[in-house]
């Protein structure tokens, strides 16, 4: 087994199979077999490993060896790439990072949507985002990703108030409150929409949150009843902590006295 820590966001990453692992993070920490990358291996801190035969029991990919790495890396060993998105690829003879350099940004996002984006990314050991240290929380949210992917239904209400329930669990233990909720869907086909509502006060209820989330969901619903869902998420954006909550409601509650 092989663990390391992402100082980026804190994750650590663990393998003991030859399945590969990330952290999720831009710095993208990754564990394929013996290998570790990363954008930014300084990022980076062994905690153990009892492999034997090489230095810490693993291999380092420089940036200098990354993308000839990821050029002759089979596409399901990518983060990301499961078994059934594995198999769509195969039907366009798919298998190696090489077999995408044919096509642009453009071509890979048509034919896979997001993850064609993420893996022409991932197959030249980049990425397109900005790396924002301190940056104020904006959202907090809670996703799942399915085995067996959801129909809409009993089924998905029920995981819906599992997923209310998990948020307001965050929300309590960051102390953080706010004002619109949003609904994530992503389907089969790798597919993802959002759906969220605005209120005027602080989402601090179970039942309330659960509730705009069923509304949400009926929503997409009338939309894309027969599709199927592999991941469903729920957040809250428009963030602000407990204790400046707490001021703004002294703050008024001394205004109407005084106005009285």
């Amino acid at each position: 087994m092989i663990k390391v820590r992402c100082k980026e966001c804190g994750k650590e990453v663990i393998s003991n199979s030859a399945r590969s692992v990330s952290c999720g993070c831009p710095n993208m920490t990754t564990i394929n077999g013996d290998k570790l990358t990363a954008l930014d291996l300084n990022n980076v801190v062994m905690i153990s490993s009892n492999q034997e035969n090489k230095p810490d029991g693993l291999t380092v990919i420089t940036p200098e060896d990354a993308i000839e790495y990821m050029l002759n890396l089979k596409l399901r060993r990518i983060p990301g790439v499961g078994k059934v998105f594995e198999q769509k690829l195969k039907r366009h003879n798919l298998v190696y990072g090489r077999d995408l350099l044919p096509f642009n940004r453009v071509e890979l996002g048509i034919k896979f949507g997001n993850m064609g984006t993420y893996l022409y990314n991932a197959i030249r050991a980049r990425i397109d985002k900005e790396v924002k240290v301190n940056s104020k929380r904006k959202s907090i949210s809670v996703e799942r990703t399915y085995s067996d992917d959801l129909i809409f239904g009993e089924e998905m209400h029920q995981e819906l108030a599992h997923l209310a329930e998990e948020l307001l669990r965050r929300m309590s233990s960051k102390a953080i409150t706010g004002k619109t909720l949003v609904l994530k869907i992503k389907f089969s086909n790798f597919e993802q929409i959002t759906r969220s509502h605005t209120c005027d006060h602080n989402l601090e209820d179970r039942k309330q949150i659960q509730s705009l989330a069923l509304k949400k969901l009926n929503e997409v619903q009338t939309s894309y009843k027969h599709r199927k869902v592999r991941l469903m998420g729920l957040g809250v954006s428009g963030l602000d902590s407990a204790q400046d909550t707490s001021k703004h409601k002294i703050g008024k509650s001394l205004v109407d006295h005084f106005q009285k």
